[in-house]
């Protein structure tokens, strides 16, 4: 309940401060929960895997579908939304092909 909690509280926070991520938030039984955030053309999705006992951000995008894993990976809920503010307030852009996020082509 306290995670659910904290990710509805964040939800409420982008919704008021950053209207134009349109989070949705997806609480399941298992205690995981998942907050897609748009930003620019790209969405996020902000994780918690009780699982792993970890939270992520991983771009949509590069999501495989069954796979639970992050692309950035944290033990703190706050670390992860702090990654998430500085996507929000910082877009990660793509330059000659590579992704400035992973540095990926």
């Amino acid at each position: 309940m306290i995670m659910q909690n904290r990710f509805n509280a964040f939800h409420d926070q982008l919704s008021r401060e950053h209207p134009s991520t349109e989070p949705k938030i997806t609480m399941f039984p298992s205690g995981a929960a998942m907050l897609d955030i748009k930003v620019g053309p790209e969405t996020y999705v902000m994780e918690y895997l009780p699982s792993f006992h970890a939270f992520g951000v991983s771009r949509m995008s590069t999501a495989v579908f069954g796979w639970e894993g992050f692309e950035n990976s944290f033990d703190d809920f706050e670390k992860a939304k702090e990654l998430v503010m500085t996507l929000l307030s910082h877009p990660p852009t793509v330059v000659a092909g590579k992704d400035e996020m992973t540095n990926a082509k």
